[in-house]
């Protein structure tokens, strides 16, 4: 019987993937801003294998264990299985985690935090900058099969509860890179068995109804998008105008003490000839 009860679970962050405000001791006496700086850095190497090491400890499994926590989220880089310029591979860490979790019975959801390329420009996704990841085929490619090879690795494990296949890409108008991402990604991850499309659908009645429904969800979400920036440049300038208002009698003084210091200028420019 499927267990349909909620899941209480925390992140794991900052352990496998370093991220500044997470663990600012890490970085004292560094100019590093993300991961990729940091590796840069002297005696980097050293440091991050004792952050690894040390960060999260099997007192902390025992801890969520003692306290009903039933599933931990660990971010990972892509780096972890496949070391890429100055970043050090790690994924034996996250075999810990999993004889960990095993071991006081707790699920896992793998979390791909940073892709090849970044997919954000943010320091969680290993490096600040651009959102490279859009721009590259090869990164994607590459995302998929470093996508693959954790599902293929912990695939058997009874606490391997899913693969989260990317965080928080960077928001755009149009996501056709990143639907057609997804898509080769479920694929890849079910064998390449065919996922299901509205298109599948035989019946011309029941495609034309799917295909009208999700139209409408889609032009719903654009509506809502619309209303919410409305509403903010309303709330916007009826602040504004308030702001104005309150502050009207202020700036008339002000003009007014200025016009008064010309005044009284000119007069003793006058004196002067």
């Amino acid at each position: 019987m499927t267990d349909h009860r909620c899941l209480h679970g925390v992140n794991l962050g900052g352990w496998l993937v370093l991220e500044k405000w997470m663990t600012p001791t890490l970085f004292q006496d560094t100019d590093a801003r993300d991961e990729y700086t940091f590796m840069q850095t002297k005696a980097a190497l050293e440091k991050i294998t004792h952050h690894r090491q040390t960060f999260i400890a099997e007192d902390d499994w025992r801890w969520l264990a003692g306290h009903s926590i039933d599933i931990v989220r660990i971010p990972v880089g892509y780096w972890l299985v496949r070391p890429d310029g100055p970043y050090t591979g790690g994924v034996e860490y996250l075999d810990w985690a999993f004889r960990m979790a095993e071991k006081y019975h707790i699920r896992v959801l793998i979390d791909l935090h940073g892709a090849p390329g970044s997919q954000n420009g943010n320091d969680h996704s290993g490096k600040i900058g651009d959102a490279g990841w859009f721009h590259d085929a090869s990164a994607r490619t590459k995302t998929v099969d470093i996508l693959e090879i954790l599902h293929e690795r912990y695939k058997n494990s009874t606490q391997y509860w899913g693969l989260q296949l990317m965080n928080e890409p960077q928001t755009r108008l149009v996501q056709r890179t990143l639907r057609k991402f997804y898509h080769q990604a479920a694929q890849r991850l079910a064998g390449n068995q065919r996922i299901w499309k509205i298109t599948d659908v035989e019946n011309p009645i029941a495609k034309f109804v799917l295909a009208l429904i999700a139209i409408t969800l889609i032009m719903c979400a654009w509506m809502f998008v619309l209303c919410w920036y409305f509403v903010m440049y309303i709330l916007f300038g009826v602040f504004f105008f308030i702001f104005r208002l309150f502050t009207r009698g202020r700036r008339k003084s002000k003009r007014d003490k200025l016009r008064h210091r010309e005044v009284l200028d000119a007069i003793e420019q006058h004196k002067t000839l």
